[in-house]
C-alpha cells in the first residue's frame, strides 16, 4: 500500500479535521528533529572547514634513504614544505659529536622517525623506553644556491640537543646518559639556519629516562621561514579557536547553573568542557607556556594525564545524570572509582611510573565508549529528547578518535581531529541541554505541581549524591592513608624505610636544636650477611633480616625508632639520651642479636654498630657520616662490636684492647 492510499484510508476512517491535525503534528515533530540535526551538521561542516584551512603551498613527505636526503633540485620557494620522514641514522647509546661524525666514529643503525624508539629495534634488540642516542640526517643542497631554511621540530621525548653542522641551534631539557641529572621538557621549536655548503648534517642528541615513550615522536618540517611561519600561525589559530570555543561553552553552562540553582548536568558538563579546554592548552603548541612560562614539564604532563582520566569520569557522570532510568548506578560507580584511582596514581607518582597507565586506561575508555553508545541508542529508542543528536556527536567522536590513532601510526595524513570532535560533541550536548531546559520551562508553566514534585525528587537525589561524594571522600582518605603507609614502610621487614627515617632524623635534629633534647644515631650492619645468602640462600637471608628486625623492635625503648636503611643495614634513633646511655642501649641490642638464634636452621648472626651523638653545629649528613665511620671501624676491628663517636671527637670502643688492635692494623697497612 502506498503512502497516498494509506493516507486516504485513514481520512476515510477518521474525521478529516482529526486526520489533518494528526498529520501536521507528526510532520512537525519530524521536521523539528531534523531541523536540529541539520543545524548541527551545518555547524560541523563549518568547524571541519575551519580546521582544514588550506595553505598557499603544498606539504609533502619525503623519505630519507639510509639516513640521507638529496634536496639539490628542490625549490622551497615554489614547491612548499617537506616532512622529513624515512630512516635516519641512529647512534644507540652514543652521544656523537659533529666532529666524530665527520671522522666516521661511532656505530650507527637506521631508525624510523615519527615513531618512538620504544617501538623499534637496533640490530634485533629492542631499544626500550629508557635510553639515549643521536639521530643523524645528511642533507645535500644545491651548492650554487645560498639560502635560509627553517625546521619545525616535533616531540623528541624527553630531552634533546639539536645541532646544525656542529652548531647547537636548539636545546630542550637536559640530555644525559642515565637517570641522574635528567631533565625533561617539550617546547614547540622553530629553528632557522643558513645553508652555506652543499653537504650538511642535522644531528639531534636525545635521551629519555622519565616517561614510557622516548625518541622522535613528532614530525620534522622543513621549509622557508615564511611557510613554516604560516604553519605555526595556522596551528595557533586553530588551537586558540578550540580553547575559546570550549571555554565559552563551559562557562555558559556553569553560569546558567549558578543562575538557575538547579540542573546538575549543567554544572557537570560545564566543568567537563572547561577541563578539556585546559587540556587543549597543554597540548599542541603548548599555549599554557604563554600564560605560565615557568610551569615545570612534570606538572604539565601530570595535569595532561589527570585531565584525560577525569574527563572520562565526568562525561560518564553527565550521561548518568541525563539518563538515570537506563544508566546503571553500579556501572557509574565502577567508572568513577576507576577514574579516581588513575588520577590518584598520577598525582602521587612520577612520570616514569604514571605514564605506563595510559594504555590500560585507553582500553578502559573504549569499554566506557561502547557502554555510552549503548545508553544513547537505548535513549533514542525510548524517544529521549535529543538522543539522536548526542548519538550523532558520539559516533563522530569515535570516528575522529580512530582517525587520530591511524594518524599517530602514520597510516593516514589527515592530521589530529580530536579538537573538532570535542567542539562538535560539546555543540550537540549544548543543543540537547538547551532543548531539554526549554521544554522543561514550558512544561513548568502548564504543570506547576508536577515541577514541584520533580524539584523535591531532585533535592533528594542531590542529597544522595552528596552522600556518595562523602563516601568517596572517605574511601579516598583511607586509600591515601594506605599509600602513605606503603611509601614509608619497608616491604620485607615492616620497619620504617630510608625515606621515613630521614624525616624522623630531621624532626629529631629540629627538636634537639630548639629544645636542647639530645639524641644519637646508630648505624647497624649484619656481619658477613653475604655469606649467609651464598651458603643458605636468599630466602634464609630474608628470614634473618625479618628476625633481627623483630628482635630490635621488641627490645628498644618507647620513643626510640629502628628502620631499615638498605640491604642488610639498619639505622636506629635513640632520643633523649647522651652518648653514654645510647652506647648501653645499642650494645644491648648487639649482645641480644649475638646470643639469639635467628631461624630454623640455627644460624647465629652478629651485628656491628656505629654510634654518633648529634651536634647542633653539624648537619644530619655529618651525623650519618660519623656513625657510618664508626661502623666501618667496628667491622675493621673484628666485627660484633659497638663503636661510638662522641661530641669530644674521640672514638669509644667496648674494650680498650680493641682500640689497640685497630691501631696496630692501621700501622701494618701504612707500612
Amino acid at each position: 500500500m502506498s503512502v497516498t492510499e494509506w493516507y486516504n484510508r485513514l481520512c476515510g476512517i477518521c474525521k478529516k479535521e482529526i486526520a489533518i491535525e494528526l498529520s501536521s503534528f507528526l510532520m512537525g515533530e519530524i521536521m523539528k528533529r531534523w531541523s536540529y540535526l541539520m543545524g548541527v551538521i551545518v555547524f560541523i561542516l563549518f568547524v571541519i572547514a575551519f580546521f582544514n584551512i588550506a595553505y598557499p603551498f603544498e606539504i609533502q613527505t619525503i623519505e630519507a634513504q639510509n639516513g640521507n636526503l638529496s634536496l639539490g633540485s628542490f625549490d622551497f620557494e615554489t614547491e612548499g614544505v617537506l616532512v622529513l620522514g624515512g630512516d635516519w641514522s641512529f647512534y644507540h647509546e652514543q652521544l656523537v659529536s659533529y666532529e666524530s661524525m665527520l671522522q666516521n666514529e661511532g656505530h650507527s643503525s637506521l631508525i624510523e622517525v615519527g615513531i618512538g624508539w620504544d617501538e623499534q629495534t637496533v640490530q634485533g634488540d629492542a631499544i626500550g623506553a629508557f635510553s639515549y642516542g643521536t639521530y643523524r640526517l645528511d642533507l645535500d643542497f644545491d651548492p650554487d644556491k645560498t639560502q635560509v631554511i627553517t625546521f619545525k621540530v616535533g616531540e623528541f621525548y624527553t630531552a634533546m640537543d639539536m645541532y646544525w653542522n656542529g652548531e647547537l641551534v636548539a636545546k630542550v631539557g637536559e640530555v644525559t646518559t642515565s637517570r641522574d641529572g635528567a631533565e625533561g621538557d617539550y617546547i614547540p621549536l622553530t629553528v632557522t639556519v643558513p645553508v652555506t655548503q652543499s653537504h650538511n648534517i642535522l644531528s639531534v642528541q636525545t635521551s629519555n629516562f622519565l616517561q614510557n615513550t622516548g625518541g622522535a615522536w613528532g614530525n620534522v618540517y622543513l621549509g622557508t621561514p615564511k611557510n613554516i611561519g604560516l604553519i605555526n600561525q595556522r596551528n595557533l589559530i586553530v588551537q586558540v579557536f578550540s580553547i575559546g570555543a570550549l571555554l565559552m561553552i563551559g562557562w555558559y553552562h556553569v553560569i546558567l547553573y549558578l543562575i538557575r540553582k538547579e540542573g546538575l548536568p549543567l554544572l557537570v558538563f560545564g566543568s567537563l568542557t572547561i577541563l578539556l579546554s585546559i587540556r587543549e592548552m597543554l597540548m599542541g603548541e603548548r599555549i599554557i607556556l604563554a600564560v605560565m612560562p615557568g610551569l615545570p614539564w612534570s606538572i604539565r604532563l601530570s595535569f595532561e594525564f589527570i585531565s584525560y582520566y577525569a574527563s572520562v569520569g565526568l562525561f560518564a557522570f553527565f550521561l548518568y545524570l541525563m539518563y538515570q532510568e537506563i544508566f546503571s548506578k553500579n556501572v557509574m560507580k565502577v567508572i568513577g572509582i576507576t577514574s579516581a584511582v588513575f588520577v590518584v596514581i598520577t598525582v602521587f607518582t612520577e612520570p616514569r611510573i604514571f605514564t605506563f597507565t595510559l594504555v590500560p586506561y585507553q582500553i578502559f575508555t573504549v569499554m566506557v565508549a561502547i557502554y555510552v553508545i549503548y545508553i544513547v541508542i537505548r535513549g533514542f529508542s525510548v524517544f529521549e529528547l535529543g538522543s539522536d543528536i548526542i548519538l550523532f556527536g558520539g559516533l563522530l567522536v569515535v570516528l575522529f578518535a580512530v582517525n587520530d590513532i591511524f594518524y599517530t601510526l602514520r597510516w593516514i595524513q589527515t592530521g589530529y581531529l580530536m579538537p573538532v570532535s570535542l567542539i562538535v560533541l560539546s555543540t550537540c550536548q549544548s543543543a540537547v541541554l538547551a532543548l531539554q531546559h526549554t521544554n522543561a520551562h514550558k512544561d513548568a508553566i502548564k504543570y506547576a505541581e508536577k515541577s514541584r514534585r520533580a524539584n523535591e525528587a531532585l533535592f533528594q537525589m542531590n542529597e544522595e549524591l552528596e552522600g556518595q561524594v562523602a563516601e568517596r571522600t572517605r574511601e579516598l582518605t583511607e586509600k591515601n592513608r594506605k599509600l602513605e603507609h606503603l611509601a614509608n614502610t619497608d616491604g620485607l621487614t615492616g620497619l620504617y624505610n630510608r625515606i621515613a627515617m630521614n624525616e624522623f632524623l630531621n624532626k629529631a635534629a629540629e627538636s634537639a636544636t630548639r629544645h636542647h633534647v639530645p639524641f644519637c644515631v646508630a648505624m647497624i650492619d649484619i656481619d658477613q650477611f653475604k655469606k649467609i645468602n651464598d651458603t643458605h640462600g636468599h630466602y634464609t637471608g630474608d628470614e634473618v633480616l625479618k628476625k633481627i628486625a623483630n628482635l630490635m623492635v621488641g627490645h628498644i625503648r618507647k620513643g626510640d625508632i629502628i628502620g631499615r636503611y638498605g640491604g642488610e643495614e639498619f639505622i636506629g634513633i635513640f632520643t633523649g639520651v647522651n652518648l653514654g646511655k645510647a652506647y648501653e642501649l645499642a650494645d644491648r641490642l648487639r649482645h641480644l642479636i649475638a646470643t639469639s638464634c635467628c631461624n630454623k636452621e640455627n644460624i647465629s648472626v652478629t651485628i656491628s654498630v656505629g654510634l654518633a651523638e648529634f651536634d647542633p653545629d653539624d648537619h644530619i649528613e655529618e651525623l650519618i657520616r660519623k656513625a657510618d665511620d664508626c661502623l666501618y671501624r667496628a667491622k675493621y676491628a673484628g666485627r660484633n662490636l659497638t663503636v661510638a663517636y662522641g661530641l669530644d671527637g674521640e672514638i669509644h670502643f667496648e674494650h680498650e684492647s680493641i682500640l689497640d688492635q685497630l691501631m696496630h692494623n692501621e700501622e701494618e697497612v701504612c707500612s
